[in-house]
């Protein structure tokens, strides 16, 4: 049997703010995969309609910014 290593996951943000607000998974590599696709920011956490990535830099709420920031670290 062969093992494949799990490559790191590159855009944290986005997987924080998808457990965050409590999207499905396959949601969340969606998101993934279009940041990838995009070359989105490393701080991305969303994609907007118009293409654009919403960034951590936008989030005004520091509690928010910290509970990602907590969550982010976790994400392998």
């Amino acid at each position: 049997m062969e093992y494949k290593k799990k490559k790191p996951v590159k855009h944290k943000y986005i997987v924080a703010w998808g457990k965050y607000v409590d999207s499905k998974g396959y949601y969340i590599q969606e998101q993934l995969n279009k940041a990838e696709e995009d070359n989105a920011p490393l701080n991305a956490i969303s994609r907007r309609s118009d293409g654009t990535w919403r960034t951590m830099d936008d989030i005004q709420d520091e509690g928010l910014k910290a509970t990602l920031e907590e969550v982010a670290r976790l994400v392998r």
